[in-house]
């Protein structure tokens, strides 16, 4: 049964970390000045990236752990993009 519980936090947070990640395409154009473009400082443009990045390989590495018995560490590692969204927002 908490195999199952944490199945569905980790679906749940793929979607959330997806949507973060098309949030970042979306505005990327505010960061680079140019849509889908990495004409911008060199700095943001690595940050950027590697959010992106995060974004998408955060939840691989969820179900990977999830798929090893490790559903809490899996659950960690997936909430990391989303817990950095909320600190870039609140900064």
């Amino acid at each position: 049964m908490a195999r199952r519980i944490a199945l569905i936090c980790l679906i749940l947070i793929a979607i959330v970390d997806g949507l973060i990640a098309y949030l970042a395409v979306l505005f990327s154009e505010l960061v680079f000045g140019r849509h889908e473009g990495f004409h911008g400082e060199p700095g943001v443009v690595a940050g950027w990236l590697i959010s992106l990045i995060a974004c998408v390989a955060a939840p691989i590495a969820g179900f990977i752990l999830w798929a090893y018995r490790r559903a809490g560490v899996g659950i960690l590692v997936a909430v990391l993009p989303i817990a950095g969204a909320l600190l870039l927002l609140a900064s």
